[in-house]
């Protein structure tokens, strides 16, 4: 099993895990976009004269996944140059 640190041990571990909330949340709110849209594709009421809401979706999937790189890259680079 990964060793997972401790919250309340160190900053840096405390910033790890405030990080891994912040993608968390904005994976979860990107899933809820991403149905929403689904569902106005489904119903008929998304046209490809209307992409507004499907760029919405996309920009702000976009900035989820840059801020999940930049988690990862602050989770593991400091241990790479150990």
């Amino acid at each position: 099993m990964i060793a997972r640190p401790e919250p309340a041990g160190h900053a840096y571990d405390a910033t790890l895990w405030l990080l891994a909330g912040h993608v968390g949340l904005h994976a979860a709110l990107t899933l809820i976009m991403l149905g929403y849209l689904w569902a106005r594709v489904a119903s008929g009421y998304a046209s490809s004269g209307r992409t507004g809401e499907a760029r919405i979706v996309a920009l702000w999937a976009d900035f989820t996944a840059a801020t999940a790189l930049v988690a990862l890259g602050a989770a593991w680079l400091p241990g790479a140059f150990r």
